[in-house]
């Protein structure tokens, strides 16, 4: 009788078993197919195959593939710019301010004819030290870091809007009266020169 080893664990086992007695290994049967499973050749499909393998893909279908892809991705890309549309100048002009200070600590106020822009104070911190600066006379290390960021919010205007822009940090205590002007991230003006 014929013996067939397995591969698995290399037991003895008879010629025509499917699994291994002592592992349980499947063996591969010698038929490619069980009889059940077998399928039945059929002229129609044959002759289906041999005409589909042989007939070359038309053109119109590799075309409509590529624009309807196209069409995605425009239709993905408009999505996106639908989304995320470009700022306006008062949107960028703001979005330099906040950038570089609380969102509260100053109200915005802008001219475009006059490519001006306005910081009024709102923060009481802030106020509280632009007073004393004015009212004593005196420089205080806050108020350098007010221009400071003046300087850094001008230069950002630069950047992002242009150049020609003038920031001008209001006097608190009078709106008429500035207290620092930048124009394109240089310091024009600052009062503690008047002092």
């Amino acid at each position: 009788m014929n013996k067939k080893f397995c591969p698995e664990c290399g037991t003895p086992n008879d010629g025509n078993t499917i699994f291994c007695i002592n592992c349980g290994f499947k063996f591969p049967s010698s038929e490619p197919f069980p009889p059940s499973t077998q399928p039945k050749v059929n002229s129609e499909v044959t002759t289906f195959d041999s005409i589909s393998n042989n007939e070359p893909q038309s053109n119109a279908n590799i075309w409509a593939t590529l624009i309807i892809i196209l069409l995605i991705i425009g239709s993905i890309v408009g999505i996106v710019i639908h989304q995320n549309p470009p700022q306006t100048t008062e949107q960028k002009i703001k979005s330099c301010v906040v950038a570089h200070t609380a969102k509260d600590d100053y109200k915005v106020m802008i001219n475009k004819s006059k490519k001006a822009i306005g910081l009024e104070a709102k923060d009481s911190d802030i106020i509280d030290s632009m007073e004393q600066m004015v009212d004593k006379q005196v420089y205080y290390e806050e108020d350098a870091d007010i221009q400071s960021t003046g300087t850094k919010i001008s230069k950002s205007i630069k950047q992002k809007v242009g150049s020609g822009w003038t920031l001008i940090i209001l006097n608190p205590e009078n709106s008429d009266r500035e207290l620092w002007r930048y124009k394109d991230g240089n310091l024009d003006y600052a009062v503690e020169d008047d002092f």
